[in-house]
């Protein structure tokens, strides 16, 4: 988790919004050619990055209607764990003391 925290490639999206932003916490690390079919399906204020084998995702405002969290399932990617980043930064807390 302190892993996790320290890679965070959305900082100032996670200030403003830590319930928008997510990693996808991988078993296996995940294949760049997967990330681009996530990016297709990125509504303009979404983003996605792969760092370090997972999946980082900023979500729309409108998540509820968001394609990306549709697209970013087991199926496509493989197995793993989706956190927000409100969590991650909890659980690197806990960790840390």
């Amino acid at each position: 988790w302190l892993r996790l925290a320290t890679s965070n490639p959305f900082p100032a999206d996670s200030v403003e919004a830590g319930d928008q932003v997510a990693v996808r916490v991988m078993r296996k690390p995940v294949a760049e050619d997967a990330i681009s079919g996530l990016q297709t399906r990125a509504a303009g204020d979404e983003k996605v990055l792969l760092v370090g084998g997972d999946i980082w995702l900023v979500f729309s405002r409108e998540r509820p209607s968001s394609r990306l969290l549709a697209a970013a399932n087991h199926k496509r990617l493989g197995i793993g764990t989706s956190r927000n980043w409100n969590t991650v930064r909890k659980l690197a807390e806990m960790v840390a003391e």
